[in-house]
């Protein structure tokens, strides 16, 4: 009889757990923020460069200089490409999120530009 309870309650558990699985994959949202992270990697991988070639710059002109000619025009365009990704999706709980991306740029050039 115990072996049965056993058994029985690990089947429950499996069975939940696998519906939970196929619920997600078919009514949740993961392929959509997957297509998403995707397609803003190159966003990401870019920004990740130029934060690290300014982090390579020990000379205080340099830096201006690479921050005036390169960093605020960079990080200009990464905004209009992530405002471009935006037509491409229609969930606004993503909408809301991605929000985020562009906003955070053009605070980091008013940064930058503060600085010079």
């Amino acid at each position: 009889m115990n072996k049965k309870v056993t058994f029985s309650i690990g089947t429950v558990i499996m069975v939940l757990i696998g519906g939970y699985v196929l619920y997600q994959t078919f009514f949740g949202k993961t392929a959509l923020m997957t297509t998403y992270l995707e397609e803003t990697e190159g966003i990401t991988d870019e920004y990740l460069m130029l934060i690290q070639e300014e982090m390579d710059i020990d000379d205080p002109e340099e830096l201006a200089l690479f921050t005036e000619e390169k960093l605020i025009p960079s990080l200009e365009q990464l905004v209009s490409q992530s405002e471009e990704l935006r037509n491409n999706y229609s969930n606004e709980e993503l909408l809301n999120v991605h929000a985020m991306l562009p906003q955070a740029f053009k605070l980091l050039i008013e940064a930058n530009e503060s600085w010079l």
